[in-house]
C-alpha cells in the first residue's frame, strides 16, 4: 500500500532532501554503505531511488521538521562528512603521547642534573 512515506521518490526530491538535511551525496551514500556512483545515478535518475531510502529520506525530513536533529539518529562519519571522531580520537593520542614522551625526556633529564 503506498503513502506519502512510500510513494517513488523524483530526483529531484532527492537532492531537495539531501540539501534540506544538509547532507552531502557522499556523505549519505558512506552512511548507507554504498558506493558514490550509486547516489550519481540516483540523482540522474539512472536508477530508481530504492523504497527504503525514499523512506528515510522522508522519515529524516519529518523529524527535521519537528525540531528533531537527523544527524542525532545517524552514527559518526555522518552524512555531512565532518571529520570522523575516530581521527579526532587518533590526533588526541598522538598528542598525548608526545606530550608523555616529552614529560618523560624533561624528567629523566631533571634528574641526571
Amino acid at each position: 500500500m503506498e503513502n506519502e512515506f512510500t510513494k517513488d521518490m523524483s530526483e529531484d526530491e532527492f537532492q531537495e532532501a539531501l540539501d534540506e538535511l544538509q547532507f552531502t551525496q557522499v556523505g549519505l551514500m558512506r552512511v548507507l554503505h554504498k558506493d558514490e556512483r550509486t547516489g550519481r545515478r540516483w540523482r540522474s535518475g539512472e536508477y530508481a531511488i530504492p523504497t527504503e531510502i525514499a523512506v528515510l529520506l522522508r522519515v529524516l525530513r519529518a523529524w527535521k521538521k519537528i525540531g528533531c536533529d537527523p544527524l542525532t539518529v545517524i552514527p559518526a562519519g555522518d552524512a555531512r562528512s565532518r571529520p570522523s571522531p575516530r581521527g579526532n580520537a587518533k590526533k588526541r593520542q598522538k598528542k598525548e603521547a608526545k606530550a608523555n614522551a616529552d614529560a618523560t625526556a624533561s624528567e629523566e633529564k631533571e634528574a641526571t642534573k
